[in-house]
């Protein structure tokens, strides 16, 4: 039982048929995909505080002008 364990062991040691490098790229691509997430939600995130700053903006102007008139 033991002598069958080691030599599949060693088969599975001998045989590294690239097996490594796709998982490799295969962690590659994931983090690659969260660092593009992070980067579009973090765009997404500036143009959205600078469109409510600029309605806030507005805001106080139109009422500036309300309470003037």
């Amino acid at each position: 039982m033991m002598r069958a364990v080691k030599k599949v062991l060693k088969n599975l040691s001998d045989d590294q048929c690239g097996y490594v490098l796709f998982l490799a790229l295969f962690v590659l691509l994931i983090v690659s995909l969260v660092g593009v997430a992070l980067i579009v939600v973090g765009t997404s995130e500036v143009n959205l505080s600078a469109r409510s700053k600029m309605m806030e903006r507005a805001y106080s102007i139109a009422e500036a002008g309300i309470d003037r008139g």
